[in-house]
């Protein structure tokens, strides 16, 4: 299984984070993140997005006390980082489908989707995908309001 954030400042780039799972099974954000500046093609965002995926699947173990998101967003706190950032969820499981979900923007300040967001803001694929398609689904669910 591999997952990773995606998430998008107001100006279109990009910051790519994949998570691994610590001894518990609760899915960590790794310090391995990759960055987008706009100019980027559907074609290479996808292409990013899969290198972020086989790096989730091979992280073993990080230290947990990492703060990615501060060091990537540029930001100091985790409300500053959530104000500037939408964010899509890819999940890759061990059939090999695809979950793809827009996470919103939630009271709590977390980021996640509420009973009855499922339709509207997660799609799920039993199909490889290809990196342009996978770039083209992720901008086009960043784009739901």
């Amino acid at each position: 299984m591999s997952r990773v954030s995606i998430y998008m400042d107001k100006e279109r780039n990009i910051i790519i984070i994949p998570y691994w799972k610590d001894k518990n099974g609760i899915s960590r954000k790794s310090i391995h993140y990759s960055e987008l500046e706009v100019g980027y093609t559907e074609e290479i965002l996808g292409e990013e997005i899969m290198i972020s995926l086989e790096v989730s699947g091979r992280i073993e173990f990080e230290e947990l006390t990492q703060d990615t998101w501060k060091k990537a967003g540029k930001v100091k706190s985790w409300k500053a980082f959530q104000r500037k950032y939408d964010t899509v969820l890819v999940d890759i499981d061990e059939n090999g489908s695809w979950y793809i979900a827009k996470y919103r923007k939630l009271k709590d300040g977390s980021y996640g989707l509420e009973k009855g967001d499922e339709e509207k803001y997660s799609r799920r694929y039993t199909e490889p995908l290809t990196a342009e398609q996978l770039g083209h689904i992720v901008l086009e669910m960043l784009a739901i309001k």
